[in-house]
Order: C-alpha cells, then sequence, then structure tokens
C-alpha cells in the first residue's frame, strides 16, 4: 500500500506538476504575448517620444520666435509710452493755448460789447442830429415858403397898384390931352 500509495501520489504529483508546466507554459506564452504587444507599445512609445522630441524642438523655434517677438513688443510699448508723454505734453501745451484763447475771446466779447454801445449811442445820437437837422431845415422852408407867400402877396399888391396907377396915369394923360386940346 504504501507503494501504491507512493505510486497515486506520484501521478498526483506529476499531474500537478503537469498541470504547472501547462499553466506555466500558458503563462509563458502570455508573457511573451505581453512582452510583443510591450515591444509593440516600447516602439510606438519610441515613435511618439521621436514625434514629441520633433515637437519639443518646434515649440522651441516658437518659443525664440515668440521671445523675438516679445522683445519687439517691449520696444514697441516703449516707444509708445514716449509718444503718450509727447501726446500728454501736447495736450498740455494745447489746454493752455484754449486757455489762453478763452481769455483773449473773454476780451474781445468785452470790446466788441463796448464797440456795439458806442456804435448804438453814436448811431442814435446822429440819427438825433439829423432829425433835428431835418426839423431845422423843414421849419426854415416852411418859414421860406411863408415868405414867398408873402412876397408873392406883396407883389400882387404891387402889381394891382401898378395896374391901377397906370390906368390913373393913362386917365390922366387922357384928361390932359384934353386940357391942352382944349386949351388951344
Amino acid at each position: 500500500m504504501d507503494e501504491r500509495r507512493m505510486g497515486v501520489e506520484q501521478d498526483r504529483f506529476q499531474e500537478l506538476v503537469l498541470q504547472q508546466l501547462q499553466s506555466l507554459a500558458e503563462g509563458q506564452k502570455n508573457i511573451q504575448e505581453d512582452v510583443t504587444a510591450l515591444k509593440g507599445d516600447v516602439s510606438a512609445l519610441k515613435e511618439g517620444v521621436s514625434v514629441l522630441k520633433e515637437d519639443v524642438s518646434v515649440l522651441k523655434e516658437d518659443v525664440s520666435v515668440l521671445k523675438e517677438d516679445v522683445s519687439v513688443l517691449k520696444e514697441d510699448v516703449v516707444v509708445l509710452k514716449q509718444d503718450v508723454s509727447t501726446l500728454q505734453q501736447d495736450v498740455a501745451g494745447l489746454q493752455k493755448d484754449m486757455g489762453n484763447l478763452h481769455a483773449k475771446v473773454d476780451k474781445l466779447d468785452l470790446r466788441v460789447t463796448d464797440l456795439e454801445m458806442r456804435l448804438e449811442t453814436d448811431v442814435i445820437e446822429r440819427v438825433r442830429v439829423l432829425f433835428d437837422a431835418h426839423s431845422v431845415h423843414m421849419d426854415y422852408f416852411q418859414s421860406i415858403r411863408d415868405s414867398q407867400a408873402r412876397i408873392e402877396e406883396g407883389v400882387e399888391v404891387l402889381r394891382r397898384r401898378s395896374v391901377e396907377h397906370e390906368f390913373r396915369f393913362k386917365d390922366y394923360e387922357r384928361e390932359l390931352r384934353l386940357l391942352r386940346a382944349e386949351r388951344k
């Protein structure tokens, strides 16, 4: 029994060993498949790494271009700051000039107002003088008309008297001729 037991145990042991060997063979096969897959993954990773290296070199070039652009932009900012400073000075100068212009305009407004007042006063005075002169002339013309009317009346009176005197003179002359003719 011992031998049989030993034989059974050996058989069992061999089966276990065979199972283990099969299991190891399957594991080895799986490992080889995994190794093959890993080799593919490693090769893909190597390709990815080389692509990444290329991308990194492109990025480095882009970074250097960006650095150049940034330095140009910094220079432009400095120029713009100088331009802004100049513009601020110009604006301050313009504001000062505007203040001076406002003062001059105010002075001119005062002068214009003064001139307007003078002109109004002068024009009113001249109109008054012209009106007074017109009134004086009209009065003078009226007095001349009145004098003319009196002179015309006097002339008319003198004309009538002259006509009367002429008739009388002719009457006297006729009477004198008659008297002289009677005396002869």
